[in-house]
C-alpha cells in the first residue's frame, strides 16, 4: 500500500511521517490491542473509526513511526 503527504490537505513531510506501516489484524478485537499498544504514549492519533471498507486507525508512536491499521470487515 503506498499514499502520498499531500501539502493541500494540512500534510507536512518531517521524519516520522515519512514511512507509514499497515497492519490488517484478522479481528476487531486484536486491531483494538494493536492500536491501544502502539498509541500509548504516541500522538496524533485518529481513534479506530468504522469506515466503508472495515475498521480504520492511524497513529504516530512514541518513537515517531506512524502505524495505520484495517480490519476488513465484510457487509452482509
Amino acid at each position: 500500500m503506498g499514499t502520498d503527504v499531500v501539502p493541500s490537505m494540512g500534510h507536512e513531510l518531517r521524519i516520522g511521517n515519512n514511512v507509514t506501516i499497515n497492519l490488517e489484524p484478522d479481528t476487531r478485537a486484536d486491531t483494538d490491542r494493536l492500536y491501544g499498544a502502539l498509541s500509548e504514549g504516541g500522538s496524533e492519533s485518529t481513534g479506530m473509526q468504522d469506515m466503508p471498507w472495515g475498521y480504520w486507525g492511524c497513529t504516530l508512536d512514541r518513537f515517531g513511526v506512524r502505524w495505520m491499521f484495517n480490519c476488513y470487515e465484510p457487509r452482509s
